[in-house]
């Protein structure tokens, strides 16, 4: 089962919120819920499909961290994708420092979105990288990459880092005995390989701090 939801915001670690705007009530949260637990069984994925923007491109869906009172409908344990129009964000088996990058990746990039406070004239991105740093989910210099890094090399070293996690996880699957961690960690190893896949034919992205970000 495939299980494609919808959302207000997903904060950078993978929370998603669906029926509130703080503490107010915008809508139900109809069956993202139980659509989502079916999304387990074999072959299933759960998939979050959103416009990066709200209120005609003025504020972020991609938020550093939900508003105080917002309800989280679907966890962050239960979330694989996040589909904007800026991309896919693959989170399933990711640490959190690893999920901010790729859901940072596909927030708007257009500095006169609102994610927060405003930095100096900051990105969208940029506020979202600051908000991480400050937050202890990201480093300065993640993955090797820092603000003199050429947009091209991120990709290079993106692709390098997925095709290393994909061979661990390969070993991993070599050596255990269970049946079901194996397939776990057969099923990640497949999942690495489509996301190298997929920054093949990345588009060219602008540098905010060091995280890619798409070409405004």
């Amino acid at each position: 089962m495939v299980a494609i939801n919808s959302a207000l915001a997903v904060d950078i670690t993978g929370q998603v919120c669906a029926d509130s705007i703080g503490r107010s009530i915008y809508s139900g949260f109809g069956g993202q819920s139980i659509s989502s637990a079916g999304s387990r069984s074999k072959g299933g994925k759960p998939v979050i499909a959103l416009p990066s923007t709200a209120k005609d491109g003025t504020i972020s869906r991609i938020v550093d961290s939900l508003t105080e009172g917002s309800g989280v409908v679907t966890t962050r344990a239960d979330v694989h994708y996040v589909v904007t129009e800026h991309g896919v964000a693959s989170l399933f088996g990711k640490c959190l420092r690893d999920r901010a990058q790729e859901l940072i990746a596909i927030a708007h990039p257009t500095s006169g979105t609102s994610c927060a406070p405003r930095h100096g004239g900051a990105t969208c991105c940029e506020e979202l990288i600051h908000y991480g740093r400050g937050g202890g989910l990201m480093k300065p210099d993640q993955f090797g990459v820092n603000e003199d890094t050429r947009p091209d090399e991120a990709v290079k070293l993106a692709m390098e880092r997925e095709r290393k996690a994909r061979e661990f996880y390969l070993r991993c699957a070599g050596v255990v005995h269970d049946p079901g961690v194996k397939k776990m960690f057969e099923f990640l190893a497949k999942e690495r390989a489509a996301t190298s896949t997929s920054r093949e034919g990345v588009r060219p992205f602008h540098r905010a701090g060091g995280v890619r970000c798409p070409a405004r």
